[in-house]
């Protein structure tokens, strides 16, 4: 038993090279292979690790409030104005914080106006021109509309 115990302990300085052993018990090599097969009980796991935990801060007790107290105004966004849920799986959901925390604390968020008329131009830009290059790419090779449906003079 002792020359197991002996043998992990060395295998487990050499491989934390931490070094310690004496140059006798280095090279002393201990074959458990196949014992716990004809029945040896053995126990490798006695100097390995199970965890690695960090203490929490006081910075991260504070975070966490305000991580809900933001989630919190959020969710009272999406409730408030019937915006669906699928809206926060999308890329565009995501990439709305990544910029809005890369510009910093002094971003102040478009307002009704913005919304409504300038940044409203630009995606009809935006939408036009992505239109245009597949106008192009259509007429190099043959495109047709179809539509699934009908119209009833009655909706």
């Amino acid at each position: 038993m002792w020359d197991v115990v002996s043998g992990l302990q060395v295998n487990l300085m050499k491989k934390t090279n931490m070094g310690g052993a004496s140059p006798g018990e280095a090279t002393k090599e201990v074959d458990t292979t196949g014992e716990k097969r004809k029945g040896k009980e053995l126990n490798g796991n006695i100097f390995k690790k199970t965890c690695i935990s960090t203490q929490t801060t006081i910075n991260n007790i504070f975070k966490k409030n305000l991580r809900e107290e933001v989630c919190l105004e959020i969710s009272t966004l999406f409730h408030n104005n019937g915006i669906p849920f699928n809206v926060s799986r999308s890329k565009e959901y995501s990439r709305i914080f990544e910029k809005a925390i890369r510009y910093g604390q002094e971003f102040k968020p478009p307002s009704y106006h913005e919304l409504r008329v300038p940044l409203l131009k630009k995606h009809v830009e935006l939408v036009q021109q992505s239109l245009e290059e597949h106008r192009e790419y259509w007429k190099q090779v043959g495109c047709t509309i179809m539509i699934d449906g009908w119209t009833d003079k009655r909706r």
